[in-house]
């Protein structure tokens, strides 16, 4: 934006002859024309910044729906597990098949909770990794000259 014309005070709207004058408005103007480059440059990385940051709070957010998916999967299974285990109590004729229902389905969430363990920590490290890597690419973009 350029100042009023009639308001700009020069060397040359004074009429007095100073020499300097004219190498220190030139020396203004240049710090001005540098410094709304240097704004612009710094508005624009902002706006990649942001651009970038939410790039990786979707990835993250992304990996977190997977996580809180298996895990209510794995909790449906264990659920129904549990409620046919009650139905097969209900219709025990001893106490020996109640306890032999009981001791099934203990053993029975025994091994899915160690296999479910493993599923929610792979999953979450290959989310983790996922974000490690959003970052990285990202940082490397914001980097690049012009990204």
């Amino acid at each position: 934006m350029n100042p009023d014309p009639a308001i700009r005070v020069s060397a040359h709207s004074t009429g007095v002859n100073l020499p300097h004058l004219d190498s220190i408005e030139g020396a203004v103007q240049a710090g001005l024309s540098h410094t709304r480059e240097a704004f612009g440059t710094g508005i624009a990385a902002m706006r990649d910044g942001a651009r970038l940051f939410a790039e990786v709070a979707e990835t993250a957010w992304g990996g977190s729906k997977l996580l809180h998916r298996l895990a209510m999967q794995h909790l449906g299974a264990n659920v129904e597990a549990v409620l046919d285990a009650a139905e097969a109590c209900v219709q025990a004729r001893t106490a020996s098949e109640v306890m032999t229902v009981q001791l099934d389905l203990v053993q029975l969430l025994m091994m899915r909770t160690s296999v479910q363990a493993g599923d929610l920590a792979d999953l979450a490290a290959r989310a983790a990794q996922h974000v490690v890597e959003t970052i990285e690419a990202a940082t490397v973009r914001l980097m690049r000259p012009g990204g």
